[in-house]
This record gives structure tokens, C-alpha cells and sequence, in this order.
């Protein structure tokens, strides 16, 4: 496409018919580090149109739980890969994708122009692009467009087949406290918040002694993987309580911290509450 009006035409066309046209997506847990810190989240080529609902409502979880990152990267299995590390154009972009934000909004990050804007029923965000809503040579990123122009490194519309993800993390921090006879260190600790069914009673509660380290409640998504910043002075230990008072568990849903899954037990009809004790590695 040689106008921009027409790629604008062809990219907001429905293709629901289709039977195999875009994309799936869902929460990554693979185990690799983000650069900078983060989670991982990641949409196929060529799967169901009818699993793209729940693509886009996925990916839209994922992005309201990294409101305050400073580390965005695009990349394709394909080899192609962006990097933003401007910590306010990130927040920015972030927040014009959570918000859905009409209109083109243009940044320069990392010597590359980053675009966001709608494209379709969705929101896209774009690297290295003329514009948005347009078949170039950039790195698109629509997984809420349903329809085969999906995005991807290079093509944008009707791409071949890879695997696109989306890397949103923050610079771990690392803090040290010395007095005359100790230092003790407080490292942020991957944990991480793993729903199964029924999450929406479900909370829980770190505490040291009589003081909660950290909380979270809330949660809407089923079978998902929640990012959770919590600071735990290593060897430490403490105590975690878990809660649902309407069904008595988290129904094999658990908080995991360093590969120690916690309240894993808490299944069904427990009671309102259950207590742990782990030490923190």
C-alpha cells in the first residue's frame, strides 16, 4: 500500500470469517530475564480469530500492572528487537496504551520514532514507523486489531508467522543499611502472583513480627501470572497469611516467591485464612 488512507482501510477491514487468521496471546512464564527487570508477554501468528478476545483483554491486564516501568522492548522471534529506556517516554507510551488514547501521539526514544494510536477497534504501538494504522517497515504491535493485520517485524500487515512479545520492567533496586554491628540487605524479590479459579475474594499479607512487609488483593483475571514488587531481607523469615472467606481457599491458585510456592495448599473449604511460614532465598 503506497496511501496511507488505504492501509488505514485494509488494516480496520474484520475478518472474523476467517478461520485462521491472527493471533492468540497470553501471559509468558518463561523463566528469562527481562532487561530490567519485569514480565514477559507474548501473542502467535495465524491462530483462531475467536481466541483474539481474549488476546486483547489479556494484554490490556498486562500493561495496567506496569504503570511505573522504565524498560519497554519489542521483539520478534525473528530475530528483529526494540528498546526504549527512557523512563518517561516508557510511562508514556504505557499510559496511552492503557488509556486506549485516540489520536497519533509521537516520541523519540533510543534513536527511533515510537508511535501510539488506534488502529482497528485497538490501540497500537509502533517503533521505528512512518505511522501508525499503516503497512511499513516498522515493529507493530496491534494484538487487539482481530483481524490478520496483527503487526510484526518488518511487514506489518499479514505478516508471516512468529512469535511477537512485549518486555515491560523497571531497574531492580538494592538498598543497604549499616549500624555499628550489622548491614543488612533488602533486594526487590521476584514474586509473583499465580491465579487459578475464583481469585476475586482471594488476598493476602506478608508480615516480619507485627508489620506487613507487603499486601495485594483485588484480583479480576483468572489462570494468571501477576507481577508482584515486594522487598524481603534475604534469609529472612516471615509469615504469609492467604485469605478467601467466600470459598475457603484459592483453589489451587499460590504466591510464589523464588520458585517457593506458597499457600499451594489452600485449596477449598479451609477456613477464611491460612497461615505459612517460608524464609526468603
Amino acid at each position: 500500500m503506497t496511501q496511507e488512507t488505504e492501509a488505514n482501510d485494509a488494516l480496520s477491514v474484520d475478518v472474523r470469517e476467517e478461520a485462521n487468521a491472527s493471533a492468540i496471546a497470553m501471559v509468558s512464564d518463561a523463566e528469562e530475564e527481562v532487561e530490567g527487570g519485569g514480565n514477559s508477554w507474548y501473542f502467535d501468528g495465524r491462530q483462531s480469530v475467536n481466541t483474539q478476545m481474549s488476546t486483547c483483554n489479556n494484554f490490556k491486564a498486562f500493561i495496567k500492572q506496569h504503570s511505573a516501568a522504565s524498560v519497554l522492548t519489542m521483539r520478534s522471534n525473528l530475530g528483529a528487537k526494540v528498546v526504549c529506556k527512557d523512563r518517561n517516554i516508557v510511562k508514556q507510551l504505557v499510559a496511552n496504551l492503557m488509556a486506549q488514547k485516540s489520536g497519533q501521539m509521537s516520541y523519540t526514544c533510543n534513536g527511533k520514532a515510537w508511535r501510539t494510536g488506534n488502529c482497528g477497534p485497538g490501540t497500537e504501538i509502533c517503533a521505528g514507523c512512518s505511522s501508525t494504522c499503516t503497512c511499513n517497515s516498522g515493529f507493530s504491535f496491534r494484538p487487539c486489531i482481530v483481524n490478520l493485520n496483527w503487526g510484526g517485524s518488518g511487514t506489518t500487515c499479514s505478516a508471516a508467522s512468529q512469535r511477537l512479545f512485549m518486555e515491560i520492567g523497571g531497574a531492580k533496586k538494592t538498598t543497604t543499611t549499616s549500624t555499628s554491628t550489622t548491614t543488612t540487605t533488602t533486594t526487590a524479590v521476584k514474586v509473583t502472583m499465580k491465579t487459578f479459579m475464583l481469585p476475586e475474594a482471594s488476598s493476602w499479607k506478608i508480615t516480619s513480627g507485627k508489620k506487613t512487609v507487603c499486601a495485594g488483593k483485588g484480583y479480576t483475571e483468572w489462570y494468571s501470572s501477576i507481577k508482584v514488587d515486594c522487598k524481603l531481607v534475604y534469609k529472612r523469615r516471615y509469615k504469609i497469611t492467604c485469605t478467601n472467606p467466600k470459598i475457603g481457599g484459592w483453589t489451587g491458585g499460590y504466591l510464589e516467591v523464588k520458585g517457593n510456592k506458597l499457600c499451594q495448599k489452600y485449596e477449598w473449604s479451609q477456613g477464611s485464612n491460612f497461615n505459612e511460614y517460608f524464609t526468603a532465598r
